[in-house]
């Protein structure tokens, strides 16, 4: 019972930072907003989702009569996706008046400087460079054949990227695995310090070349003999 009420006690904290959150956004989204101190807050406020899911699974389990268990989920939920909501609204507030400002300076006779990922500026009159799109990082839902290509694209795109912090790295980590694959980290706490725990529990899992040989093997072993020959 003592675990339990610790657990209980745990989940109160953590909704207690999403309060104060609200309340922040609440007092502090007007005219004069602090857009650097938002996008903070933001990004602690996914964490405590994420402290919040974990702890709240184990009180489910322990306590799995209690009907309140379900409707404080609930109000947690809900209050978490407003503060996103008002959140993301400052954020298209911010990018409004950037865009704003981009467009006066086109308006004069103001030199522009268009930098690329290396923050090396470009002349405008040198050819046009071709803009790529975005790379997105792929779900992994923990089926072996997927691990490879996962592995490789992650690695490149957010693991050996050094302008990327370790907190926001968990969080990409989080948000692109599914299934079973989420669930080997499901119970870390989204810090900084358990973003390599959770990569190396991963890697651990799924980077098993005897077993992946095996899966490749039975692919080919499972494909349907040719009984006639033609073009397909």
């Amino acid at each position: 019972m003592s675990d339990l009420n610790a657990l209980i006690a745990q989940r109160g904290q953590i909704k207690a930072q999403l309060t104060r959150f609200a309340t922040y956004l609440r007092t502090n989204g007007g005219d004069n907003v602090d857009f650097e101190q938002i996008k903070v807050r933001t990004e602690k406020a996914k964490q405590t989702w994420e402290e919040f899911r974990c702890v709240q699974l184990q009180i489910e389990e322990e306590d799995s009569a209690n009907g309140d268990n379900e409707k404080y989920r609930d109000e947690f939920e809900n209050l978490y996706f407003e503060n996103m909501a008002k959140s993301e609204k400052i954020f298209k507030r911010a990018d409004s008046i950037n865009t704003n400002a981009s467009s006066s300076n086109v308006g004069g006779n103001a030199h522009i400087c268009i930098k690329n990922d290396n923050t090396e500026s470009i002349n405008p009159n040198v050819n046009s460079i071709v803009k790529l799109a975005p790379l997105e990082i792929p779900q992994f839902s923990g089926a072996y054949t997927e691990w490879a290509a996962y592995y490789d694209i992650f690695s490149a795109l957010v693991h050996n990227n050094d302008k990327i912090s370790d907190i926001q790295k968990f969080f990409y980590l989080r948000s692109s695995l599914s299934g079973d694959a989420e669930s080997v980290i499901k119970c870390l706490q989204t810090t900084a310090d358990n973003y390599n725990a959770a990569w190396n529990s991963l890697i651990q899992r799924y980077d098993n070349k005897k077993v992946l040989i095996q899966v490749h093997t039975q692919a080919i072993f499972d494909l349907e003999p040719i009984k006639k020959e033609s073009s397909s």
